[in-house]
């Protein structure tokens, strides 16, 4: 929040260093087949969103 009350909005400082990084999907992979290993499955909450997209997307690719 601005110091008058309004809210600046995006801040593209902080947009620029999140595009700057990619995601490690040998990692994140690993770690939801050592969940899915230990826990019997996994379950995703899917929106529809781009978010929620991606982490089921993940999730299938996991198995």
């Amino acid at each position: 929040m601005a110091a008058d009350g309004l809210d600046p909005g995006l801040d593209l400082t902080a947009l620029r260093a999140v595009c700057g990084r990619r995601l490690d999907t040998t990692a994140v992979l690993a770690q939801i087949a050592d969940y899915r290993d230990r826990h019997g499955g996994v379950w995703v909450a899917w929106s529809g969103g781009k978010d929620s997209t991606v982490v089921v997307d993940l999730a299938r690719r996991a198995y």
